[in-house]
Order: structure tokens, then C-alpha cells, then sequence
């Protein structure tokens, strides 16, 4: 969990990236949000949002590193000697980076449908040849069996 004041200068790109306009916003990433995150909607109290935590989110205690990875140990392991102002910029590095990455993985999908719409027109002119040059062979075998 991490607090970014979208005021301040440090924050403002963050915020952007985030798609944040109005405060105060909570968003959470995780595998099914992917790297563009949702925005929390439910109440803001402390049993409301433990709750949602608890249920719906794998937590890693940032000072605890109760329920990190080691990917994610080191990475706090790495952050924690940085200023406020580093963690800040790394955060929004972070968060152009995924969203760089959905980006791309949008624009793949888009140009794997377009192929397989062409694959699709292609086999079905295939099996429109196919039907063909089987209604010829059918004529030609019943007219030799006619002689």
C-alpha cells in the first residue's frame, strides 16, 4: 500500500498514469486487474478495506515482508534506501512500464485476430475449391461410369 499525493510534484505523474482524477482514489493492482489496476469503490473504513485486502488480494508487508515473494523482498530491499521523491519516480517507471506492456499486448491481439480473420477467409475459400473440384470429380466419375 502505498500513499501518493497527486498535488504535490512528485505525484503528478503518477497520478496521470494512473488515471487518477479526483481524491481521494484508491487503486489496486494484481493478476486480474492487470498492469492498468482498478479503482477500490467500497467503503473507506478500516474493517471495509481490511476486509477486501484480506479476501481479494495477496498481501506483501512492506515492513514486515510478511507474504512477499523474493522478487518483491528485493525490490522493497532496494527502495527502502531511496529517498520519497526516487520511490515516487520508481513507482510511476513501474507503472509506465505495464502500462507500455498492456499496450503492446493489445496491439498483438489486434494483429493476431486481423491474421487469424485472414487465416479464416483463406480456409474458407480452401473448402469452397475443395467442395468444387469434389462436385467435378463426383460428374466425372459418373459420367465414366455412364460409358
Amino acid at each position: 500500500i502505498a500513499s501518493v499525493d497527486c498535488t504535490a510534484d512528485e505525484g503528478k505523474d503518477v497520478c496521470e498514469t494512473a488515471s487518477v482524477i479526483a481524491y481521494p482514489t484508491i487503486r489496486y493492482y494484481n493478476a486480474n486487474t492487470g498492469p492498468s489496476g482498478a479503482t477500490y469503490t467500497g467503503p473507506k473504513t478500516k474493517v471495509a478495506m481490511s476486509a477486501f485486502v484480506e479476501e481479494r488480494l495477496q498481501v506483501c508487508d512492506a515492513d514486515t515482508m510478511e507474504g512477499c515473494t523474493d522478487d518483491q523482498i528485493q525490490f522493497l530491499s532496494d527502495l527502502s534506501s531511496r529517498s520519497a521523491a526516487d520511490v515516487y519516480q520508481a513507482a510511476h517507471e513501474l507503472l509506465e512500464q505495464a502500462f507500455q506492456l498492456e499496450e503492446d499486448m493489445a496491439q498483438r491481439k489486434s494483429e493476431f485476430e486481423k491474421a487469424q480473420q485472414a487465416s479464416e477467409v483463406k480456409l474458407s475459400a480452401l473448402m469452397q475449391r475443395s467442395m468444387a473440384a469434389n462436385a467435378l470429380l463426383a460428374r466425372a466419375k459418373q459420367e465414366r461410369d455412364e460409358l
